[in-house]
């Protein structure tokens, strides 16, 4: 679309990808540190899961939680 100027196009896949990218924004926060709101990366990937230390259920959530967003963040590029 960019190599041929297809702005509609190039509109298209921006809103996609602004969707999928949204999927791993937590409006709360991460569960054990509510400062940061992105689930996929901070200055670590998946901080959520290394926040939780050796806390087996934050683990667990946090776990799941990513899982929903990967699903949701693929749903939407599709």
């Amino acid at each position: 679309a960019e190599e041929h100027g297809d702005v509609a196009t190039m509109q298209a896949i921006a809103t996609r990808e602004q969707a999928s990218r949204s999927a791993f924004f937590a409006d709360g926060g991460l569960l054990e540190n509510s400062y940061y709101h992105t689930i996929d990366r901070v200055y670590t990937s998946f901080p959520e899961i290394v926040f939780a230390g050796g806390n087996q259920q934050t683990i667990t959530t946090a776990t799941d939680r990513m899982a929903r967003a990967i699903a949701s963040a693929t749903s939407a590029l599709q």
